[in-house]
């Protein structure tokens, strides 16, 4: 048998994420979270675990929307596809226990064996989903005295085999109650699941008030950003936000056939290393922050909706490897109007057919190559877009960089060209030590406005460039039109310092401190 992996999608869940990682990793091997624009330190204690060898595999996700089928389905899909025999959905909330009668004398090790041992790896099961509530308290949670319902919940949760998912394609509901089939047209058809006995998903949606208000507000408003407000999809959300706007306090809901939860032997003794002892924000800022997010989604979408054309300019230096690199990340790219140019001005003859084939092989309609003695005259009738990117072979993009760059500078015509950071590695750790770059403080802000002709002073002052050179920007099309378009080396020398100088000299721009470009040491 292969590993047994539980995968997670989690957010803001500071308070219970440490206690959720070491009592699970009990039934699992491993556990796969991602991450989803958490405010508090979950992020940083999942990291702080992971230092320690805890077998985690962590990742990030984006976006304001609860896109927790989508997350779940690829991470299950990543573990089967890893060698997982059995995948286990659950929320950070939620802890696999053993039944009751499983409890004395059994270790969780030995009811794991028993109750893993007879299951087949191409089927889907189904795990009683029992509701809890513990008393106030610190510590592991598990520790805590709790009560819970006598009998589960009407919906269940699966456990999935991993053969089930790489020979069926399956996905996940929203929710990880069902399994579901690919059908056509896009609609999909839920897989019977097969009873699960002798262990059970604890369930403890309500650790304290302002746990369960900032829950309830981010979740609800996220789920709307994805369903709409027309959806039944977490209802126990809506109900509790929509009881915050009306002044009034959250409670737990009452259990209907309370039980006193059975001790779980060892628990006393579980420390936690990293978990806050109070709430690092409040409701307040938690809602805040959440609605920034959505706010910025809303001025992508319409920069998305209205698309200024972005050409993408990738300089070819006679080396393939990094070359490839760079058009892979750009071709990668989610910005719906962009359109690429390779620019090879000195193409050997003998580079030529690799190169042309690597074009061939790209997922694009087309990529227009400019080589020999008249590339560089040839560029401005070629570049079709109103911004342009500019890539050196070695620049990498993350998948979302032309699009809130664009949406920043179509936006903000006050704006001559913006500018982004760039990620820490061997770089930028290198024209540091050479003094060549600018250490810019944004003082915490995510975006800086700047005096383009005080910074082209500097650069002409010091020598230094920005992080990234001309890479890092984003240009407007009409400021080279202005400028009749400069040719050859002053594109290439220094990482463009003295383009991108002129470019700023007379302009505003904008810096964005999140690291929007990488860029290899060798540069």
């Amino acid at each position: 048998m292969g590993f047994i992996a539980v995968v997670s999608m989690v957010r803001n869940e500071a308070d219970v994420i440490e206690s959720f990682v070491r009592h699970n990793l009990g039934w699992a091997d491993r556990l796969y979270v991602a991450v989803h624009e958490s405010t508090d330190e979950t992020l940083e204690i999942l990291q702080a675990l992971q230092r320690d060898g805890l077998s985690l595999r962590l990742s990030e996700v984006g976006g304001a929307a609860q896109l927790q089928s989508e997350v779940i389905t690829a991470l299950m899909h990543q573990a089967a596809e890893e060698g997982a025999s059995f995948i286990v959905p659950l929320d950070a909330d939620e802890f696999l226990l053993p039944d009751r009668g499983k409890l004395p004398g059994q270790s969780i090790s030995s009811i794991r064996r028993n109750v893993f041992a007879g299951l087949e790896e191409g089927k889907v099961y189904a795990l009683p989903w029992v509701r809890y509530v513990p008393q106030p308290g610190k510590g592991f949670l598990l520790s805590r005295p709790a009560k819970h319902e006598s009998k589960p919940e009407s919906l269940a949760k699966i456990l999935v085999g991993g053969e089930a998912v790489k020979q069926a394609g399956l996905s996940v509901s929203q929710g990880s109650h069902l399994a579901l089939l690919p059908g056509r047209d896009g609609e999909r058809q839920a897989v019977v699941s097969v009873p699960l006995h002798g262990v059970h998903i604890a369930h403890y949606p309500w650790r304290s008030e302002a746990q369960a208000a900032a829950k309830a507000a981010v979740g609800w408003l996220g789920n709307v950003a994805k369903y709409t407000r027309y959806t039944r999809t977490a209802n126990q959300w809506r109900e509790s936000f929509r009881a915050l706007l009306k002044g009034r306090n959250l409670k737990p809901e009452p259990l209907k056939d309370p039980a006193k939860a059975a001790r779980l032997a060892g628990s006393e003794v579980v420390r936690l290393c990293y978990t806050p002892q109070e709430e690092s924000s409040s409701l307040l800022v938690k809602l805040m922050l959440a609605a920034e997010k959505l706010a910025e989604e809303c001025a992508e979408l319409r920069v998305l909706r209205e698309v200024p054309v972005v050409t993408v300019v990738i300089h070819y230096n006679g080396d393939l490897e990094p070359f490839a690199s760079t058009l892979a990340s750009a071709v990668a790219e989610d910005y719906p109007a962009k359109e690429f140019v390779v620019l090879a001005p000195n193409l050997a003859e003998a580079e030529a057919e690799p190169l042309e084939s690597l074009l061939a092989e790209q997922p694009v309609e087309r990529i227009d190559l400019l080589s020999g003695p008249e590339a560089w005259d040839n560029l401005p009738e070629t570049v079709r877009g109103e911004f342009l990117q500019w890539l050196p072979a070695g620049c990498l993009m993350p998948g979302d960089r032309l699009t809130k760059m664009a949406a920043a500078l179509f936006h903000q015509p006050e704006y001559g060209l913006m500018m982004s950071a760039v990620e820490e590695g061997d770089y930028l750790a290198e024209k540091r030590s050479k003094q060549e770059i600018f250490d810019l403080d944004t003082k915490g802000e995510l975006f800086m406005p700047g005096d383009g002709s005080q910074a082209a002073q500097a650069m002409h002052d010091t020598g230094k460039n920005f992080p990234g050179g001309l890479a890092a920007a984003i240009l407007r099309r009409s400021q080279l039109e202005d400028m009749e378009w400069p040719k050859g080396r002053i594109w290439l020398e220094h990482e463009g310092r003295s383009l991108l100088a002129l470019l700023l000299a007379g302009h505003a721009y904008g810096y964005v401190s999140e690291p929007f470009l990488r860029v290899r040491k060798e540069l």
